[in-house]
């Protein structure tokens, strides 16, 4: 449910206007030190203008359809594990990131990490 909305948006608009092949990675993490899983979603796709991500800073979920499926993730996490986790975006280096932050809750059958 966090994963599919951000795969889906980096296919659809990284791939926008592309004569290459898009490239996307995802990956996880652990930060041992404080125990915060870290979720990235990254692609070499066509980017974005800043301006469309204010929007999603702003948290008042006020922007119509914009960035809905971004903020949708992030109030998830949120309303889950509190307001100092959620969703960044960023572009640079030609990459768009997204990282998902969250408390690691492992348990048992877990990786024990």
């Amino acid at each position: 449910m966090l994963l599919q909305p951000l795969l889906e948006n980096a296919i659809f608009h990284g791939a926008k206007g592309l004569d290459r092949k898009l490239n996307i990675a995802v990956e996880a993490r652990l930060e041992k030190a404080d125990r915060t899983l870290i979720l990235e979603i990254r692609d070499d796709g066509a980017g974005f203008p800043v301006s469309r991500l204010e929007p999603l800073d702003d948290g008042n979920g006020e922007s119509g359809s914009a960035n809905i499926g971004l903020r949708n993730v992030r109030d998830r996490i949120r309303l889950r594990f509190g307001q100092e986790y959620g969703l960044s975006v960023e572009r640079s280096g030609g990459h768009t990131r997204v990282v998902l932050t969250m408390p690691f809750k492992g348990g048992e059958g877990s990786c024990g990490i």
